[in-house]
């Protein structure tokens, strides 16, 4: 894990976190969207994560030999 990833994991998780803290204790009346606002922007901060790590939804095939379709095996022998 790099540093910079580290500080972008702690900005998008520690963030969230502080403006409901924030809301709470300063009596900020949002209403029903804005606390829903709040509680999107965990995953939100998570998809920004993970687009900056370059994953984008897409798994790279492993070479693990319990993943081994049956062509795999028919292929092999």
């Amino acid at each position: 894990m790099t540093k910079k990833h580290l500080w972008i994991m702690l900005a998008c998780c520690l963030l969230p976190v502080a403006a409901i803290v924030a809301v709470n204790f300063f009596k900020v009346p949002l209403g029903t969207l804005g606390l829903f606002a709040l509680l999107l922007l965990c995953p939100i901060g998570h998809l920004i994560l993970m687009h900056g790590m370059g994953h984008n939804g897409h798994h790279q095939e492993e070479s693990n030999p319990g993943n081994a379709t049956i062509e795999d095996i028919k292929k092999q022998g």
